[in-house]
């Protein structure tokens, strides 16, 4: 059953409500709130979890901020992936440098990433690289999940849009971007700029390919 009790500063001013959740099974939960109607609603909650043997402790991930994470992730995690680790170090560098990184895990939810994407647009990062951003992030969320006791997290890369990556480049040559290359292929090597005109999809030239035109090298078995 839970207990919610008044909580006081020093001069005696009530400062909140202080709820107390005790289950045979579970560990203690312990959490202040301002006002009581909070502290009933967290606790209910938290009750209902036990009793349908769903709850997942939150205190590590209610407690731990983005930016302490991915500092316990450089110093742990990179340095056992392939590579020197430099690009992951500088990705996790610029994520404590932004507002998302002051969030505990547990606040942490799609719409905070979505500003964080919207950020690094904002700073002209290309799509690709904005993709990579996010799949740093995204690995620390499943480690902190997995391996750090916050297994009540839920990963909030998985909740966004990622930036669409431009399509490929489709350019084809344009006014004598193709004949002087070929003309200067001619003076050189007449056979070289008919593989270059084979090779641009130009002109198939019968018997270009003759056994006579190839260097053939044999060497004994």
């Amino acid at each position: 059953m839970a207990s919610i009790i008044p909580s006081y500063d020093r001069e005696g001013e009530r400062i909140g409500w202080q709820v107390a959740v005790r289950k045979k099974g579970f560990p203690a939960q312990y959490k202040t709130f301002r006002t009581r109607k909070e502290a009933e609603g967290w606790a209910t909650i938290t009750e209902s979890e036990m009793v349908r043997e769903v709850w997942r402790d939150r205190s590590e991930a209610e407690s731990t901020t983005l930016k302490e994470c991915l500092e316990r992730y450089a110093q742990d995690i990179i340095p056992t992936k392939n590579g020197d680790g430099r690009r992951e170090r500088g990705f996790a560098r610029q994520w404590q440098a932004r507002p998302i990184a002051c969030c505990f895990m547990a606040s942490i939810d799609g719409q905070d990433v979505s500003a964080s994407i919207k950020e690094m647009e904002s700073e002209g990062k290309a799509a690709n690289t904005i993709r990579l951003h996010l799949a740093l992030l995204s690995h620390l969320f499943e480690v902190a999940h997995k391996e750090w006791r916050m297994a009540s997290l839920i990963n909030p890369v998985e909740l966004v849009r990622k930036p669409k990556l431009p399509q490929g480049r489709d350019r084809r040559l344009v006014d004598d971007e193709e004949s002087r290359p070929l003309s200067a292929c001619q003076s050189i090597n007449p056979e070289l700029a008919s593989i270059v005109r084979f090779a641009c999809g130009r002109e198939s030239t019968p018997g270009m390919f003759r056994a006579g035109h190839i260097p053939v090298t044999v060497t004994d078995q």
